[in-house]
């Protein structure tokens, strides 16, 4: 038999706890982020403004479920949360490169290495925790 990180049923609940944490905090603090930008101004700014503030709302309620979410929806919120920051990351880059929704935005602005930061991490840590919660419910043979 192999033994695994998350194969014992204590370290499984320990990671899974941890990754909540982890995974809520950093889905947060990219809430934060635009919150911030749209505060300090995107709210101006045709389309992308109202949809700062909607990436606001909806990371802060899914800090909210990472959180505190029934361990049987457990697999699915560490997904959404992944889901996510990859979605932040994919428009970031968007913006960073060809533009979204004619908006341009410049690596050396205040907050984009952070938000690269942050949402890869979360990208990372959730992706990897939905994998081995999928992993788990996988019929041993």
């Amino acid at each position: 038999m192999t033994t695994t990180l998350a194969s014992t049923p204590r370290t499984g609940r320990r990671l899974a706890m941890g990754g909540r944490i982890a995974g809520a905090a950093l889905t947060g603090w990219s809430a934060g982020i635009h919150l911030y930008l749209w505060l300090d101004g995107f709210r101006d700014v045709e389309t992308i403004g109202t949809l700062f503030l909607l990436n606001a709302i909806g990371g802060f309620l899914l800090a909210l479920v990472l959180l505190f979410t029934p361990d049987r929806f457990l697999t699915a919120a560490f997904a959404l949360g992944a889901l996510y920051a990859a979605s932040v990351l994919g428009a970031l880059s968007l913006s960073l490169t060809v533009g979204l929704f004619g908006f341009h935005e410049s690596i050396d602005t205040d907050q984009v290495i952070t938000t690269l930061v942050v949402n890869s991490a979360a990208v990372l840590i959730l992706g990897t925790l939905t994998a081995l919660r999928l992993r788990e419910r996988r019929p041993r043979g």
